[in-house]
């Protein structure tokens, strides 16, 4: 460096000097603007949050660095005395920044992309909330102060919105296909414990709706298209029971049927140009027990019970005359193939609660009888060997029979009191 000597009135000062003097102040400057605080050299005052050295109780202007702990390290940033911004750092990476001149918290991810920013009340509550995906677009949208949620889908559409009450209830509840077509919509109503959810077509009209009282189901359709005739209609009472009904496009009923609370239908009626044409009777586990008064049997191992008769028998034994229980039937093989294997008929007769007495019969014998082909009916009886040696004690005793198919219980009947002189139909 070539040493110039400027001339003042009383001093020579070479470029030189200048220059290192200039260094010298610029690195000065670059300390006192960049040195981090110690956290064990301030105060922070409880109420206030004003920042003070401990040695001379004067305000802080700078960065407060609370220390490393396991890769987490904190500091704040601090304007004459005042906390402007709290910061976390993890294994150098910043997770999050508090601006408290505005109230915002952000979080960051491990991209350092921004996770979530909340902004808070002067009361300290949080005012608005937004959640980020990966992508940069909005997550989840909180808006306390406008009572309002909004939950998004990837592309930044829209996907619900809630917006709640004063006391934090579900008001309305609208949500969204990708496309942003509305979908759902819900009102929550808190004075009458109400809540209805239609539900809506890509064309916008009603596709189906639900109606809720104090929680529970009270109404329930699904539309045809156009959302104005019902194609169905659930209707609940008090006690849990329900009736569904089903419609023609011109709004005539095709059936009705009542279920149970726990939806095990009870009976069911059928129509026809306005007339009722079948009626359906189930037993307590949802099973068919009738139709149009005609008792219907399940099927079992390929047979099923089409007829059956009940009654006591005047059976002669040895140097008397008893009335026996019996149960005649008529069995189908409705399997679609011919029955090879046996089919063991058990009854057993009860009095009460009390067994009476017990038979067994071969429905079907692989020893004995011809094999079963399909379609073909086969008659059998049960008769009890106990019995009555009085007719007049006929309509007074209780006797049922429990049916077995192959030790599988198929039926329970009640034995009429009415006299029979045959074992056959």
């Amino acid at each position: 460096m070539i040493n110039n000597i400027i001339n003042t009135d009383n001093m020579k000062i070479t470029c030189k000097n200048l220059c290192g003097l200039f260094l010298f102040s610029m690195m000065v400057l670059t300390y006192s603007c960049t040195s981090t605080i110690k956290w064990d050299k301030v105060n922070v005052d409880p109420l206030t949050n004003v920042v003070t050295f401990k040695k001379n109780n004067e305000k802080v202007s700078g960065t407060v660095a609370k220390g490393e702990k396991k890769g987490l390290y904190e500091e704040i940033v601090v304007e004459d005395g005042t906390i402007v911004y709290e910061k976390k750092y993890k294994y150098g990476k910043l997770i999050l920044q508090v601006d408290y001149r505005i109230r915002q918290t952000t979080n960051y991810n491990d991209d350092g992309t921004v996770g979530s920013v909340v902004y808070k009340t002067v009361g300290n509550q949080d005012s608005l909330q937004i959640h980020y995906y990966a992508n940069g677009n909005p997550r989840l949208k909180v808006d306390n102060a406008k009572r309002e949620s909004i939950r998004y889908y990837t592309n930044g559409g829209p996907e619900e919105t809630v917006f709640k009450t004063m006391d934090n209830q579900d008001s309305v509840k609208i949500n969204y296909d990708e496309k942003g077509v509305i979908t759902q919509y819900a009102t929550f109503n808190q004075k009458t414990l109400q809540d209805t959810i239609k539900y809506l077509a890509d064309d916008g009209t009603l596709s189906s709706i639900k109606i809720y009282k104090d929680k529970n189901p009270v109404y329930a359709a699904i539309y045809f298209k156009g959302g104005k005739i019902p194609s169905s209609e659930t209707i609940w009472g008090k006690d849990g029971k329900s009736v569904k009904k089903k419609y023609n496009s011109q709004r005539q009923l095709l059936e009705s049927t009542t279920y149970t609370a726990n939806d095990i239908p009870l009976k069911s009626y059928e129509y026809t140009n306005g007339k009722q044409t079948k009626v359906t009777v189930f037993d307590d586990k949802g099973n068919v027990y009738s139709v149009n008064g005609q008792r219907i049997f399940p099927v079992m191992d390929g047979v099923q019970l089409i007829a059956y008769k009940t009654g006591f028998y005047h059976l002669y034994d040895f140097d008397k005359y008893l009335w026996v229980p019996i149960v005649m039937m008529k069995w189908k093989n409705v399997s679609g193939a011919t029955i090879e294997e046996e089919i063991e008929l058990v009854g057993t007769f009860l009095e009460g609660e009390e067994e009476f007495n017990e038979k067994s019969v071969y429905l079907h014998s692989k020893y004995s009888d011809n094999p079963m082909t399909s379609g073909l009916v086969r008659q059998e009886a049960l008769i009890s060997g106990t019995g009555y040696t009085s007719v007049s004690a006929l309509p007074h005793v209780n006797i049922k029979c429990n049916i077995y198919v192959n030790k599988k219980l198929y039926t329970t009947f009640k034995i009429s009191s009415q006299q029979l002189y045959s074992n056959r139909f």
